[in-house]
């Protein structure tokens, strides 16, 4: 099994950490494709930013997903991933999906940690939107700092805080620098801990190992040929092979 990790922000070593996770999560077998945005920001944290790291997105996957049986969009929020379903026709997660949805399926009531509280509005949004939110006791801030140890202390201390406290019997990893402080707090912290990399590579093994793949279709010259410029060859492409598929 082949799974791209596409990073649709621009750090090289972002992705390397998600895909340190996502290998270490994987099953033996499991191919891990990590790719980085060609294009963006290096850290998306505004809504220009994450409009951005959409196109950067769906234009690795483009190049990148053909080939592979899943796909992880590896940032906390769900940049293209119903268009990538659409256009590439394999299963598709993004790391906030994947995470969330994972809480869900543990039926406890849950924390998340973030990075910047100008996150904190969109990780409620995703949870609402991921059908979890009644499950979300609160979302709290912890702004990353350059000391990689200390910063794993902090948040160690922080969720025997809340194991102390009414904050559930999860918490949730929001944002690549708590990603990436994963390995070494997992199995360390007095709450367990879901990281977005592992979960998705754990949820897409399933859904792939239960026989979802594409269908054939035929296809036929559409109506509308789609006219496109200004975008990398390959999602245009992806999008003309849509069009043949027709709209339904």
């Amino acid at each position: 099994m082949r799974i791209a990790l596409v990073n649709p922000n621009t750090s090289a070593e972002t992705t390397n950490a998600f895909a340190a996770i996502a290998r270490a999560a994987a099953a033996p077998g499991t191919t891990i494709v990590p790719v980085t945005g060609a294009f963006g920001a290096r850290l998306m944290l505004t809504a220009a930013e994450y409009e951005i790291g959409t196109h950067a997105a769906l234009a690795a996957l483009a190049e990148h997903a053909p080939g592979c049986d899943a796909a992880i969009v590896a940032a906390f929020g769900d940049f293209g991933v119903a268009a990538a379903r659409d256009l590439f026709r394999i299963p598709v997660l993004s790391m906030a999906e994947a995470a969330l949805k994972a809480a869900g399926l543990a039926g406890q009531p849950f924390a998340m940690i973030t990075i910047a509280k100008s996150a904190v509005p969109r990780m409620w949004s995703l949870a609402k939107a991921h059908g979890v939110a009644e499950r979300l006791t609160d979302i709290h801030v912890l702004e990353p700092i350059a000391d990689a140890e200390a910063y794993a202390r902090s948040t160690i201390e922080l969720c025997a805080k809340l194991a102390a406290g009414d904050a559930g019997e999860l918490v949730v990893l929001s944002g690549p620098p708590l990603s990436a402080l994963y390995p070494r707090i997992h199995g360390k912290t007095a709450l367990p801990l879901i990281e977005g990399a592992a979960a998705a590579v754990r949820l897409l093994e399933a859904i792939v190992g239960l026989g979802v793949k594409p269908v054939a279709r035929a296809e036929r010259e559409p109506m509308i040929a789609p006219e496109l410029s200004g975008i990398p060859e390959a999602l245009v492409e992806a999008i003309r092979r849509r069009s043949r598929r027709g709209l339904s």
